[in-house]
């Protein structure tokens, strides 16, 4: 903090378990800056024993960015503002770390400190993947007849990144199966948390709602027009084909894909009009 309020940096010279020096990075060109700290046992504190300033190199050397406003001292600024809403956007960090430490960080590491704040504030990723399966079969404790399916792969590890899992950074999916009773009432029959919406999934999904939640009954499914999902539906291993599946396109979808293409309001309403009549003639 004392080095990014005066715009200057530092190098550490020496460190041992007790005992820390630093020197101003300008030091070999004049600038006597120096600090030397040793750790007090009997008062377990770190006590400067040392101290030659203060700095006489240039102050505005660094005017940007600071290499020692890294990832964490970023998730420390920005950890209220996730405590509130752990989606926010990375310019926002930026302009929160700006306004607080003065300096303008790049983007890689405003996204950085995001990620350790979230674990800061909500837990790491990882930690909470590892209480899925706990989380589950606590589920099914409590709620009798519930399926629980795992299909997972193993993730590549990078620890040259600050220790993180690389896959994307999770970049996930939730897929939700609803159903609609007599009294219009939505009701969650099934949901899985997937790679993404491509055919692979989706033909995973339909699968396993096939096979413990339709079961042999006939169905009638309600999507949009994902082309993940399409190419699943006409997978005959998903079994939602004819006689038991019938599948058929959301209105709503239906009536935002044209109006997206036409730009027509009027046009998008005697849509939704002729998808919620019954017949031909009402049509």
């Amino acid at each position: 903090m004392f080095s990014l309020k005066r715009h200057v940096d530092y190098r550490v010279t020496r460190s041992v378990e007790k005992f820390i020096e630093c020197k101003c990075l300008q030091h070999a060109k004049g600038c006597k800056w120096r600090v030397r700290a040793s750790y007090r046992v009997d008062l377990q504190v770190w006590m400067i024993s040392r101290y030659d300033g203060p700095h006489s190199c240039a102050s505005t050397a660094i005017a940007k960015d600071h290499p020692k406003l890294d990832s964490d001292m970023i998730a420390g600024v920005i950890a209220d503002l996730v405590a509130e809403k752990a989606d926010i956007p990375i310019s926002l960090v930026v302009e929160t770390v700006k306004k607080a430490r003065g300096f303008t960080v790049s983007y890689k590491k405003a996204w950085r400190g995001k990620q350790k704040a979230i674990a800061q504030v909500y837990g790491s990723w990882v930690a909470s993947y590892d209480k899925l399966t706990g989380w589950m079969a606590t589920v099914q404790q409590a709620m009798l007849g519930t399926a629980v399916s795992f299909q997972t792969v193993d993730m590549p590890r990078d620890d040259s990144v600050d220790g993180m899992f690389l896959y994307g950074k999770y970049k996930h999916s939730l897929l939700i199966a609803m159903g609609q009773d007599g009294n219009r009432n939505i009701v969650p029959v099934a949901f899985a948390l997937i790679e993404g919406e491509n055919e692979s999934a989706w033909s995973w999904f339909l699968w396993r709602l096939r096979e413990h939640v339709a079961k042999d009954h006939e169905v009638c499914l309600i999507s949009d027009r994902g082309t993940g999902l399409l190419a699943a539906l006409d997978n005959p291993g998903t079994g939602w084909q004819s006689p038991l599946g019938h599948n058929v396109f959301c209105i709503y979808h239906v009536a935002s894909n044209l109006n997206c293409k036409f730009k027509n309001r009027v046009i998008m309403a005697l849509l939704m009009e002729a998808g919620h009549e019954y017949t031909g003639r009402g049509c």
